[in-house]
């Protein structure tokens, strides 16, 4: 009481000497004088005070270390009652579930943040996504809503500093709650708009490809499949890769065509040369041999449409290997277009595979807390079990024991009641014996007389003989023996 007095005073000084300090430091002031109170309560064994200096402490600062540490501290007396140590428990779940719950609103808004920064660099505007994010203020005054109305949304008004913390700690764990319960729908929100901008920019992407294709003669592959803001990725992951299958066997095919057709103008293009050298031979011939002028000139016409039939395949063949080049350079485009989809596609869901591994990863943190804590609980629960069944047991034998008494005490009242009876007999006989011991004392005490008379007469014999045996003895008179004797 005395060392409250002291504080309070201390304030007071403070409050009166230091006028020119803000709100937030006179605050500190106190939250610092409460600590230190604390602690030197916490040295003097004085925990119940220092219980109440840590509680308020929290009160005013809830996240203040140097308060939590203080107050943990004394949740290692063991002669603290059973219902502040369930509160301390309590207490210490709370600030880590709270912590986690911190953590998890901090991921949250670092992901908004990374996902808005990208939507407006990929060319989004802010009114589609203020356009997204309007759907969540029926939710977001839901959720104020539903904080106006929690009853533990201030902190409690009891006289036990404890109890009040309690209760701020669970106003400020429902508010995090809704908090991160709103983030999560502003995260899918944000989410939605850029895939909605991914799709639209696909989708030009894909008309453009379509526009070319159809002035080229090609049909693009699965370009229809698309639809306005409903994209499955795994469909078009396996369109794509189907596609791409399809696109490498029209190639192999269009190679092996291709190196066929060489084979043949290799082939047509080494008959044109032996033709032409045939040609040249028989014009050495001609002009070394006086031929006649109608065979040479025949042969000569032979060979010439020989000659013009093998240019004029030649430039076939030539055309069709430029045609077949442009199919296969087109068919490359194609290709490339569609890996540039399919790893745009992947990029996407690896993207989405990160953000989900993120939240896995909190929620198998928050799952092995929880198990821990389930563990430590059911330990505790099973020591708490086995120590009913000692105490039990202890009970048991404990009642055994006094039935055994109560059956000892019957025992003993009837000895008792015995015992009593006999007494009563035993004082009856010792009234008579004392009765008789009085009549025989006055037998004794006549006996006594008796017996003092004859010893009085006895002596006066005795004298008598004396004197009598001194006469004789003077006389010379012999005594006789019997006389003697």
């Amino acid at each position: 009481m005395r060392t409250l007095l002291k504080l309070i005073i201390v304030i007071f000084i403070i409050t009166v000497l230091l006028p020119s300090l803000s709100f937030a430091d006179f605050e500190d002031k106190i939250i610092t004088s409460l600590i230190e109170h604390g602690n030197q309560n916490l040295n003097a064994n004085n925990i119940n005070a220092a219980i109440n200096d840590f509680s308020r402490a929290l009160l005013l600062d809830i996240d203040n270390d140097n308060a939590i540490k203080g107050l943990l501290k004394t949740s290692r007396y063991k002669d603290l009652p059973f219902k502040v140590r369930i509160s301390m428990l309590q207490i210490n779940d709370m600030y880590k579930y709270i912590s986690r719950l911190r953590e998890a609103i901090n991921y949250y808004s670092f992901r908004i943040k990374n996902s808005k920064e990208k939507f407006f660099a990929d060319g989004g505007s802010e009114e589609m996504v203020q356009a997204e994010l309007n759907k969540l203020a029926a939710l977001n005054e839901n959720i104020n809503t539903k904080s106006i109305l929690n009853p533990n949304q201030q902190p409690g008004t009891t006289n036990d500093p404890l109890l009040n913390l309690i209760d701020a700690l669970i106003s400020v764990k429902k508010s995090l709650e809704d908090q991160l319960a709103f983030l999560r729908e502003e995260y899918k929100g944000v989410m939605s708009v850029n895939d909605k901008l991914t799709l639209v920019k696909n989708n030009a992407i894909l008309n453009k490809s379509r526009e070319n294709n159809e002035a080229s003669g090609i049909r693009p592959i699965h370009s229809d499949d698309l639809e306005e803001g409903h994209v499955d990725l795994d469909s078009e992951l396996n369109h794509s890769s189907t596609d791409t299958a399809v696109l490498m066997k029209q190639l192999e095919s269009l190679k092996t065509d291709l190196a066929r057709k060489d084979l043949t103008i290799e082939r047509m293009t080494k008959q044109v040369v032996d033709m032409s050298l045939q040609l040249v031979e028989n014009q050495n011939k001609f002009k070394e041999k006086n031929v006649s002028t109608v065979d040479m000139h025949l042969e000569l016409t032979d060979l010439n449409s020989r000659l013009e039939l093998g240019q004029k395949i030649i430039q076939e063949k030539d055309d069709q290997i430029k045609i077949l080049q442009n199919d296969i350079n087109k068919i490359k485009e194609i290709a490339i277009f569609d890996k540039n989809k399919f790893n745009e596609s992947l990029l996407i869901k690896n993207r989405k595979l990160i953000e989900q591994s993120g939240i896995l990863r909190i929620y198998k943190e928050q799952y092995w807390d929880t198990y821990k804590e389930n563990k430590s609980n059911i330990a505790n629960i099973k020591t708490l079990e086995a120590q009913i069944d000692f105490a039990q047991k202890m009970i048991a034998e404990k009642e055994r024991i006094i039935n055994k008494f109560k059956q000892n005490m019957i025992s003993f009242d009837s000895k008792l009641l015995e015992t009593n009876s006999k007494l009563l007999e035993i004082s009856v006989l010792y009234d008579e014996k004392s009765d008789k011991d009085k009549i025989f004392a006055n037998e004794m005490a006549g006996l006594q007389k008796q017996l003092d008379s004859l010893r009085e007469a006895l002596k006066t014999q005795i004298l008598e003989f004396n004197n009598m045996y001194s006469s004789f003895a003077s006389d010379n008179i012999t005594a006789p023996k019997l006389l003697l004797r």
